[in-house]
């Protein structure tokens, strides 16, 4: 009886060591929502210089938050799974936030739909 309590206190441990991974979006899977989505919130975890770290899109250290924010929406696609070029980004009105903007077509049953495209030729010719 007492190997059965080793055994279940392993089993307890693994659970619970693994269940302390799914709460980190890092942790597999795409965390970009279905659709076109925009945020003021876009971050993404990084393995920096040997440093796990964390990247917010609006945290500029008072530098020109229009220098990086479309750079870093691009990072964050590729942090979902995404190509870069189904992300952009622009500063907020007030220039204080990124806005990132991505197009995730990457979702089961088909969602989100196609990235939108200009249509150059408006005018009927027949």
């Amino acid at each position: 009886i007492d190997m059965i309590y080793r055994i279940l206190a392993v089993v307890f441990l693994v659970v619970l060591v693994a269940a302390q991974n799914f709460g980190d979006p890092s942790f597999g899977g795409n965390f970009i929502p279905c659709g076109f989505v925009c945020t003021r919130n876009a971050a993404f975890t990084t393995v920096m210089d040997g440093v796990n770290s964390r990247v917010s899109c609006s945290d500029f250290d008072g530098d020109d938050i229009s220098d990086r924010c479309s750079s870093c929406c691009q990072s964050y696609a590729l942090w979902g799974g995404l190509p870069s070029a189904a992300a952009s980004g622009f500063p907020s009105s007030d220039g204080s936030d990124c806005v990132c903007c991505a197009s995730n077509t990457n979702c089961a049953g088909g969602g989100g739909g196609p990235i939108a495209t200009a249509d150059t030729d408006s005018t009927d010719d027949n």
